[in-house]
């Protein structure tokens, strides 16, 4: 396909003997088509049983990961809602680079402890100090603070329906080990980040409209990993 034409490094090779064009950088970035017609996968094919499934891919197939596909991007009165396919794209690259912080409050120092299984030992968010400003916190069971609690996660997500900053992050025990979930506190949209139990790639579950990971049916609670193929998170609350 195009898309694979332009992610494979020029030293590897399709059937026909053609390299790559290398757009991956060897490999190292996502690459995705915007593309103008509808019905380019047609609905015998679709990729999902989501809503954009018969016009978009978002590389979300077993071993993909996430890195090459494509969507269907042209607003016209017969596809009102194609940016949202966009929006569904950009919500996939910034949740991928997000963070959410442990930390350790002193004296009004808070000082942060990524938690990502891919930056834990990262020196850009390991030990980092900052003060919080005065605003208002909520932990998991409502309560108001003048400061943040000591069971809450600052994060640095942003939510894919309206922008906004997600303000906390409740942590929650499963069998993996950690799930967060963050509600936004302007449309009211929930985000749970979690782990997929077969090989810890991380997960991300939006709503309906935003979610872009595959999907068993229609449900959106039963991701398929995009790195093992493991479709049934098992989480359990301690």
């Amino acid at each position: 396909s195009i898309v694979m034409e332009l992610y494979r490094p020029e030293s590897e090779f399709d059937e026909s003997g053609r390299p790559g064009k290398n757009y991956s950088e060897g490999l190292m970035n996502k690459v995705f088509i915007l593309h103008a017609t509808p019905e380019v996968i047609g609905r015998v094919e679709r990729t999902s049983p989501l809503s954009w499934g018969g016009f978009c891919d978002y590389g979300q197939k077993h071993d993909t990961n996430h890195k090459h596909g494509h969507i269907y991007l042209a607003p016209s009165l017969t596809h009102l809602y194609s940016t949202r396919n966009l929006q569904r794209l950009i919500g996939l690259f910034l949740q991928s680079s997000s963070q959410v912080l442990s930390h350790i409050f002193e004296k009004g120092v808070v000082t942060s402890y990524c938690t990502s299984t891919k930056l834990k030992n990262s020196l850009d968010y390991r030990g980092t100090s900052f003060v919080y400003p005065e605003q208002t916190y909520y932990n998991s069971r409502g309560k108001n603070n003048s400061r943040p609690p000591l069971s809450f996660y600052y994060s640095d997500f942003q939510c894919v329906s309206c922008g906004s900053q997600y303000q906390n992050a409740v942590w929650k025990p499963t069998k993996q080990g950690d799930k967060w979930e963050m509600n936004c506190h302007v449309c009211r949209s929930i985000l749970i980040k979690t782990f997929c139990y077969g090989c810890g790639t991380e997960l991300y579950k939006n709503d309906h409209t935003w979610t872009y990971h595959q999907t068993i049916s229609d449900q959106i609670g039963h991701v398929v990993c995009p790195c093992c193929g493991s479709y049934f998170e098992s989480e359990l609350e301690q």
